[in-house]
């Protein structure tokens, strides 16, 4: 089939000049039909390239539409890279953003990608002397081209001239200018953030752009980051947080950590607070004991949430038990003890003391603590807090318990035998390692105290036997019985009955052999002989008198045996006598 060249290039031209879609489709049916005119139409609009690109990009563009063919696609591409460098190159502002947002417009399979982004880095040249241009690239690129943003913020040229607010807030982090940044629009804020967060470990002002208020609007886009999933990793919000949680203790000021602490800890995976408390406590450990202290007496989440977080920490070596147990105290003391979410902490207060035996809370604490226990009737708990008062108590050198707390032990424990038991036989070891005088003031001290009726004997015994021992071994105190009763035995021997027979006395004999031994003593030694002697056959005789008595119905032997068992408690030296022979009788041998 035959045709007329000059109408079709004129045809063409009016199509290019006036850009007439239904010319471009005129000829592109042409085309269809007459293959040879393809080559005259492309060796045209090639010629038309070179001055008029728009009107090339306009054919190339309808016809791709009209029909996708692959073979338009360069002249496609030629147009859109020839259109743009003069756009750039002579046109406004307004012209070239025109352009690179109908060229990102256009469907996937024109392939104008690599067009796009050589497009916007003409335009980032270009606005390096045109401000204006380069507020309205930067948010352009982040939708079209995030990754070519990273470029233009290592340009200082281009940064220096941006109009205001972004440019402001880029070079100087200036309040105001980001809080309008942010107001424009989430993109161009988490820019600003990235680069102020860039900048903060040495620029004062950057550090200072993180706020509790900007945290928690970083944190508020990290929960809805699906919505800016067209920008760059590095830009997105939860990268901005991680770097927080990594880079930020070193200068972020006190109440941005304090929001950051918060937020962390309320997130659904704890391995962000954890990360954080790592790193606050590489800088200082006591500070962060301190942070958090704050954060959860002031938080007002449930007492299972705050110790699931304590918890954590522990396992993670962060915080030690010791450090936990005053957090978690004053956290009771929060809650009211009494009311149900106190007693979760009670609970997990007595757990932790039992897992770890060195944990301790000061006197008064463990009071409190010990009251809550009973009136909870909680025995295993208590009987944890008990152990602790205990060791305290024994760590005092200085003084005797006060009487009030004595008493207010005796107390707690008396509804539950095991924790009487527990006290009794704690107290015994107390009252073992005190010296005399200290004893003596607990004695006195109880008098009239029916409540302490128990621990008082048990005081008294325990000077009773300090008496009887005072300084020397048991080995030493078993040789002076041994002479004693020798003594009694020789003294027995020799003047008591015998057979119910009494003993001829015979004066001036027991004179007369006594006169012959004069000289073994000195004057004043033969008082004090006389002296003794006297003393002695008084206190035997008060000695007898203290004795169990015989009754109806209980003879003398019977009263002996049962103080030898073991089965009946001493009343006096002489039930002593008895009752300790039969418990030396008793004792294992070695």
């Amino acid at each position: 089939m035959q045709f007329d060249q000059s109408n079709i290039q004129q045809l063409l031209r009016y199509a290019l000049q006036e850009r007439n879609s239904e010319a471009v489709l005129h000829l592109n049916t042409f085309m269809k039909d007459v293959p040879d005119a393809i080559p005259v139409i492309t060796a045209q609009l090639t010629d038309w390239l070179q001055t008029e690109p728009d009107a090339v990009y306009f054919f190339a563009r309808t016809t791709l539409g009209y029909a996708f063919d692959k073979q338009w696609l360069p002249l496609l591409h030629d147009a859109a890279q020839a259109s743009l460098k003069i756009v750039v190159d002579h046109s406004d502002s307004e012209s070239i953003m025109e352009w690179l947002r109908l060229i990102a417009r256009e469907p996937a399979t024109y392939q104008l990608n690599d067009i796009l982004r050589e497009g916007i880095h003409l335009a980032q040249i270009r606005a390096r002397e045109d401000g204006i241009l380069g507020g309205r690239l930067l948010p352009f690129t982040l939708k079209r081209a995030c990754d070519l943003v990273l470029e233009m913020m290592d340009d200082a040229t281009f940064i220096q001239v941006l109009s205001a607010p972004i440019g402001l807030a880029l070079r100087t982090f200036d309040s105001d200018a980001i809080a309008q940044t942010l107001d424009s629009g989430r993109d161009l804020g988490l820019l600003v953030l990235s680069q102020a967060l860039k900048f903060a470990p040495n620029n004062p002002a950057a550090a200072e752009v993180f706020t509790p208020d900007i945290i928690t609007y970083l944190w508020q886009l990290s929960q809805d980051e699906d919505a800016l999933s067209y920008l760059i990793p590095d830009l997105r919000p939860s990268t901005l947080i991680q770097r927080l949680l990594d880079d930020s203790v070193a200068w972020l000021n006190g109440d941005s950590i304090q929001t950051l602490l918060l937020h962390t800890m309320d997130a659904p995976n704890d391995e962000l607070f954890i990360r954080l408390c790592y790193q606050l406590t590489k800088q200082d450990h006591s500070k962060l004991v301190s942070r958090l202290n704050t954060l959860y007496l002031s938080s007002q989440y449930p007492p299972d949430v705050i110790i699931r977080s304590l918890t954590r920490l522990q396992e993670a070596t962060i915080l030690s038990p010791q450090e936990i147990t005053p957090i978690a105290y004053q956290l009771g003391t929060l809650y009211d003890w009494k009311n149900t979410q106190g007693k979760i902490v009670l609970e997990y207060l007595g757990r932790l003391f039992q897992q770890h035996p060195t944990v301790q809370l000061p006197l008064d604490g463990l009071r409190k603590l010990n009251k809550l226990a009973s009136e909870l009737r909680q025995e295993t708990i208590q009987k944890t807090f008990i152990k602790r008062i205990q060791t305290l108590l024994d760590a005092q050198s200085d003084e005797a318990p006060p009487l009030d707390f004595i008493i207010e032990l005796q107390e707690t424990t008396a509804w539950n035998n095991n924790l009487q038991n527990q006290l009794l036989g704690w107290w015994r070891s107390y009252a073992l390692n005190q010296p005399l005088t200290r004893l003596q003031f607990m004695d006195k001290s109880f008098e009239n105290k029916r409540a302490l009726e128990t621990l008082r004997g048990i005081v008294q015994t325990t000077i009773a036997i300090r008496k009887f021992l005072g300084k020397r071994s048991l080995a030493e105190v078993a040789s002076m019985v041994n002479a004693t009763f020798t003594l009694l035995q020789l003294l027995s021997d020799s003047f008591d009955p015998a057979n119910n027979k009494p003993l001829d006395f015979d004066v001036a004999t027991f004179q007369m052999e006594l006169t012959n031994h004069a000289d073994d003593l000195t004057a004043q030694e033969r008082s004090v002989f006389a002296k003794d002697l006297r003393e002695l056959a008084e206190l035997i005789t008060t000695m007898a008198d203290y004795r169990s008595k015989s009754t109806l119905i209980r003879r003398e032997d019977d009263i002996e045996r049962q103080l030898m068992s073991g089965e009946q408690d001493p009343q006096s030296a002489i039930d002593t006598m008895r009752w300790l022979a039969g418990f030396l009788g008793r004792m294992p041998n070695n």
